[in-house]
């Protein structure tokens, strides 16, 4: 995907990694769950330049992060499935991460209502539910029933805490991998990150 890339400091960072993951897959349920942990030992920033003269950029502490995502599917009702995925980012350990640790949300692939890559930091939160109802009556070429989706998503990102939940709620239609969404976001004081509603286009190449 053609997206911007979100600025980050000049460095590196030695670190210790550890991960783990499970998946489950019975009958009609399929549930993955990932948890990585990393514990920085050593940052180095490298200089900046502001108005023509030398400066240090950033502070050389280090961090513990965690990053825990899963996902959850099952049928309901017929040929309806719900599928639920939650995703965070939990930094710790006395320091702050830089910008190559942090993680970003907006977009029609999370939050519709928020621009792209809008809301990043070190601390991070999303979740959101999927309720698929194929259209049973309707058989297409090649491409098999057209659906309705209903969705909710809530989450936000910030730098050493995490902000209020930005939440949206929608309604999809789409057809084998193509969806089209409407979402709003039901706030009576939104966001300045947050608009009214959004409409968004999609193209799945994954189950």
């Amino acid at each position: 995907m053609r997206r911007p890339n979100p600025p980050a400091l000049r460095g590196s960072i030695a670190s210790l990694l550890g991960g783990t993951g499970l998946q489950v897959v019975k009958g009609g349920l399929d549930a993955k769950f990932d948890a990585t942990l990393e514990r920085s030992l050593r940052i180095s920033n490298g200089p900046c330049s502001t108005n023509g003269v030398l400066v240090v950029c950033g502070i050389n502490t280090n961090f513990t992060q965690a990053t825990l995502d899963g996902k959850v599917g099952f049928p309901t009702f017929g040929s309806q499935t719900f599928t639920f995925k939650g995703h965070s980012l939990l930094t710790g350990g006395g320091g702050i991460a830089l910008g190559q640790r942090f993680a970003y949300l907006g977009g029609a692939g999370t939050l519709a209502t928020v621009d792209l890559l809008a809301l990043g930091g070190d601390h991070l939160l999303f979740v959101s539910g999927d309720y698929m109802i194929p259209i049973e009556r309707v058989q297409l070429p090649y491409v098999g029933n057209p659906f309705i989706a209903l969705r909710y998503a809530a989450g936000n990102a910030g730098v050493n805490g995490l902000p209020p939940l930005i939440q949206n709620l929608g309604i999809g239609v789409g057809v084998s991998l193509l969806r089209v969404d409407f979402s709003i976001d039901p706030a009576s004081k939104r966001s300045i990150f947050s608009r009214r509603s959004a409409v968004t286009f999609g193209a799945s190449l994954s189950p």
